[in-house]
């Protein structure tokens, strides 16, 4: 018992250093990586909560904070802070065995939630403008191809990009965290096949509920949670098209399912046609038809 302790001791003041120490370096080159320390650091908080109490991480926690707020900037506390709850929330997860769905929804969540907080509260801490950045992409968009939406729609998808960031920074985290802690002979891998992905008949009803809000009440909140949840349908229609692509051993096609998944955002024929997909197949269930035939043979 002794001899544990003293181990949780030294090992969380190694993990407490390095974060100090990785904050500090991002102090001196003027907060250039402490975005990406953010998918590392939190992998060694997964490795300190699998291997003791979540009470000893805590703790950890806490020291980290005060070492960062003396020896980094605020953007460094703010990586810092997220870096320990992502690896509190998914360590904890991992130890008590829950399914690699949960997992990864507890990671993209977080994300989420760390992409909200910069571009709304903590935007001018951060120096980060969502608007700006989604204008800028728009026009550089505008230069090569001929864009059906105007700015101000692609603009109204603001909610739409966090979901997306969040998504993409949460499968990194997870991703860096499978790279390093196998190195640190810790078992740690998750993973989600999309292809399969049959979402539940409630996602659909609570889409078709709050378009109707949104005709009946216009409100720029409920907006934001419907064109989530649209988002979501659409990634079913992505789904089955993509599935039936790899069924039918059709390369060309499978990846051309991607780069129009890329193109929805901004061209509406495409988007809704991925929509209109989605709901036939949660109406339908298609794709578990499919799949059910596909393992039958």
């Amino acid at each position: 018992m002794k001899h544990n302790k003293i181990k949780s001791m030294t090992t969380g003041a190694m993990i407490a250093a390095i974060f100090g120490v990785l904050f500090f370096l991002d102090l001196y080159f003027g907060n250039l990586f402490g975005y990406y320390l953010y998918f590392i650091l939190a992998s060694l908080m997964i490795y300190y909560i699998y291997h003791y109490s979540m009470m000893e991480g805590i703790i950890l926690g806490i020291v980290i904070f005060f070492i960062t707020l003396f020896t980094g900037s605020p953007v460094s506390l703010f990586y810092a802070v997220t870096s320990v709850i992502a690896g509190l929330a998914v360590g904890y997860a991992h130890k008590r065995g829950v399914k690699d769905l949960t997992i990864i929804s507890i990671g993209v969540g977080i994300s989420i939630i760390n992409n909200i907080l910069s571009y709304t509260v903590l935007s001018k801490l951060l120096d980060m403008d969502l608007i700006d950045e989604l204008t800028e992409a728009y026009e550089f968009a505008s230069q090569y191809f001929t864009l059906s939406s105007t700015l101000q729609q692609f603009l109204e998808l603001w909610p739409l990009a966090i979901l997306i960031f969040g998504l993409v920074e949460g499968y990194c985290m997870l991703m860096c965290s499978m790279l390093i802690l196998p190195r640190l002979k810790m078992k740690f891998s998750y993973h989600i096949n999309y292809l399969e992905m049959v979402l539940p008949r409630w996602i659909l009803l609570a889409t078709a509920a709050l378009i109707g809000i949104c005709m009946v009440y216009p409100n720029s909140y409920i907006n934001c949670i419907k064109i989530i949840f649209e988002f979501f349908v659409l990634i079913q229609g992505f789904s089955l098209a993509a599935y039936v692509f790899v069924v039918n051993r059709n390369v060309i096609l499978y990846f051309l399912t991607f780069i129009l998944l890329i193109g929805a955002i901004v061209i509406w024929p495409i988007r809704y046609s991925y929509f209109i997909m989605g709901v036939v197949d949660i109406l339908f269930g298609l794709k578990k038809k499919l799949m059910y035939n596909v393992r039958s043979n």
